[in-house]
């Protein structure tokens, strides 16, 4: 309803409460997307992600996060949209580590890797990028 400090207050207040609960932070890292403040929501999902390590959602929810910014944030430097394609990667890759069937990570490690090959000017690595992505679709 437009009630962004009250908000936000409650959030804190059950940051505080219950700060060793995934799905607090998660929540947190929710309200801080839908201001716009992407620094801070995925501080808090990689805190959420911290709190539950044996889980690899926590990690492919970060991944995605950083792959829709790399896609759709056309205000983003070419060095910031690649920043993120590689956090993007590295969140797939922790994902995958706990668990190398995880479809969804699998997904968009694939959709990662292949707009990292678009941000290649080296024709060989771009070609390696887009082999490894196309493994993983196969």
């Amino acid at each position: 309803a437009g009630r962004y400090e009250e908000a936000e207050q409650a959030l804190l207040k059950a940051r505080d409460v219950a700060g060793k609960d995934p799905a607090v932070w998660n929540a947190l890292a929710g309200y801080y997307n839908r201001l716009g403040d992407f620094e801070k929501t995925m501080g808090a999902f990689t805190k959420a992600a911290e709190l539950d390590p044996n889980n690899p959602q926590g990690y492919h929810l970060m991944g995605s996060y950083y792959q829709e910014k790399a896609a759709k944030d056309f205000s983003l430097t070419p060095a910031q949209k690649r920043d993120y394609i590689l956090r993007g990667i590295a969140a797939e890759d922790k994902a995958l580590s706990l668990n190398p069937s995880y479809i969804e990570a699998l997904v968009y490690k694939n959709i990662l890797l292949r707009q990292q090959a678009n941000t290649e000017t080296d024709a060989a690595r771009q070609k390696q990028l887009l082999q490894e992505a196309d493994d993983l679709r196969n």
